[in-house]
């Protein structure tokens, strides 16, 4: 599952992937139908890449297949981060991969970065 928050992000982010992935998208402009169908989609597995914004899938989604995570987007907040981990930490999922992106260069990244990789450290036990 790649998260992120900006519509945009998700459409260009799929524009690069979908010829050699099978990608769903979730954002929040979908109909109901069409959120049914790809959450129906998602739920038997039929799919390589899940590509949302954190909004739409961060809190209260349980897909017991997902067992990776990619971060795609810059934020700080505790609560978010243990809910979009807690996607991936479910049923069997429980040592689920999470791959956050870090930018040394940029120093507001880098900022959220580091405050990210406290609690990274504090629930992970990193050093």
């Amino acid at each position: 599952m790649v998260l992120t928050e900006r519509k945009e992000h998700v459409e260009v982010l799929s524009y690069y992937l979908k010829g050699q992935y099978e990608i769903i998208t979730l954002t929040g402009d979908l109909t109901e139908k069409q959120k049914s169908e790809k959450l129906k989609q998602i739920e038997s597995g039929n799919f390589q890449i899940l590509i949302a914004t954190g909004q739409l899938i961060g809190e209260g989604s349980d897909f017991p297949s997902l067992n990776c995570l990619f971060l795609v987007y810059p934020f700080s907040f505790e609560g978010k981060l243990i809910q979009y981990i807690g996607r991936i930490q479910r049923g069997q999922n429980s040592n689920g991969a999470i791959y956050d992106y870090r930018d040394i260069k940029i120093s507001y990244l880098e900022k959220f970065y580091k405050q990210r990789e406290k609690y990274y450290k504090k629930c992970f036990f990193i050093k």
